[in-house]
């Protein structure tokens, strides 16, 4: 009898020892991938995640095909990028409702065992990205199919939230590249209405220290007085006279567009509680408030340099979004303590000390923040619009980078203005 008490026992610790390890953190399942993206080989980090723990986990295919369709855009493989993020968007819409199992789960062990569904600002960035995408390879029709997705994901996004807790509800940049869309489409009121929608999100501080991108004024402006709306061209020359003085309708323009380094990932953070009733740990996700290096995108043009602006921090949104979350996760953590001390307690009852301090193991190793997130998606995105003369017009552009960073992390290309019949783009990350 004791020696099947010792293998029930020992059966119970290798149980318990797999189990954690399929409950490793995210972060941790993704590292190797993310240090080889970060060293530029695509290859190998491509290879990393398809063998890796979160391809064969179900809860995890949201998060492969955003990780996959990241590393495929770095290689240069827009197709097969975009084909994942479709995937990824039907995977959005199907996990919309969560089945009760999975939930209960989520309950008893932690968040993590639930199916990712994704955050909203990754949802909306999923038809960013593919927009981005077909401009790259100046596909506009099926670019304005993007743009068109945006603006119905932000509405939906608008309409299910009530509460002051859910932060992210609109989003400049997605608005601006929308407006861009339209405008490059000659369908310019509907560009009007986003980019008016965009500049007011940024002038109510969408950006750290509420910083105004002089782009998103001179695109309003510019597309404004095409359509004759004075009111809007008025007020632009009143508010922006720096940004809009000497722009013409004669004037044509190139739109250079970066995406930054990866995100900063979430990570997590966690304190053991000592009591005459055993150990609780609490644990919980943060993403760190990191600095991250400006790379500094600088344009030259027609001999005049220009700094390109920073329009999207995703970094800020993702930790925004996070800490709008923490008293209701917090709550919720606390309850799933409580329940599951006392099952621990309940199992020493029935099955013995050693039992109920397995039981107590497990409740501590498994209080495990969830840290997933789209690790891939750009941190930032940079944008700048330059003004020239239309016609036989060259121009010799470039970015130049003042920080001693590698070219692998970024990623930048142009949206060229059909009456500029010349472009040389003379070096190019």
């Amino acid at each position: 009898m004791k020696l099947y008490s010792m293998n029930k026992n020992l059966a119970a610790m290798a149980f318990l020892s797999s189990f954690l390890v399929s409950c490793a953190s995210y972060v941790d399942q993704t590292r190797s991938m993310r240090e080889s993206v970060e060293s530029g080989d695509y290859n190998r980090a491509l290879e990393e995640l398809d063998s890796s723990v979160v391809a064969r986990q179900s809860r995890n295919r949201l998060l492969y095909h955003l990780e996959r369709s990241s590393i495929l855009n770095k290689r240069g493989e827009l197709a097969a990028s975009r084909a994942e993020l479709f995937k990824a968007d039907r995977l959005v819409d199907e996990l919309y409702t969560e089945s009760v199992s999975k939930e209960a789960a989520t309950f008893f062990i932690n968040d993590s065992m639930r199916d990712y569904a994704g955050e909203d600002y990754e949802k909306v960035a999923i038809h960013i990205m593919l927009a981005l995408s077909f401009l790259e390879e100046s596909k506009y029709k099926k670019a304005r199919v993007e743009a068109k997705k945006i603006i119905s994901r932000l509405n939906e996004i608008r309409l299910e939230y009530d509460d002051e807790y859910n932060l992210y509800k609109a989003d400049a940049f997605a608005l601006y590249l929308s407006g861009l869309i339209f405008e490059k489409l000659k369908e310019y009121d509907d560009a009007i209405i986003d980019y008016r929608k965009s500049l007011r999100l940024y002038e109510k501080g969408f950006l750290p220290n509420s910083r105004v991108p002089p782009s998103i004024v001179k695109s309003l402006y510019v597309t404004a007085k095409r359509r004759n709306r004075m009111q809007i061209v008025n007020r632009l020359e009143q508010k922006y006279p720096e940004y809009v003085v000497g722009l013409s309708l004669d004037n044509a323009s190139l739109i250079f567009i970066g995406e930054g380094y990866p995100s900063i990932p979430k990570i997590s953070k966690s304190f053991s509680i000592y009591s005459a009733d055993g150990v609780f740990r609490y644990s919980w996700p943060v993403i760190e408030n990191t600095y991250v290096n400006d790379p500094k995108f600088t344009i030259y043009v027609n001999g005049a340099f220009q700094k390109m602006e920073i329009v999207s921090d995703l970094n800020k949104i993702a930790r925004d979004n996070l800490e709008g979350k923490r008293l209701r996760l917090t709550v919720k953590n606390i309850a799933r303590l409580l329940v599951k001390a006392r099952a621990a307690d309940e199992v020493e009852r029935k099955f013995g000390p050693l039992a109920g301090l397995l039981a107590k193991l497990f409740n501590a190793a498994t209080e495990t923040a969830d840290t997933r997130s789209w690790n891939m998606l750009p941190g930032r995105f940079y944008l700048a619009r330059v003004f020239v003369k239309p016609g036989e017009n060259m121009i010799d552009g470039y970015s130049q980078l003042t920080q001693n960073i590698r070219k692998s992390d970024l990623k930048f290309f142009i949206l060229k203005d059909d009456r500029v019949s010349k472009f040389q783009l003379t070096a190019k990350l």
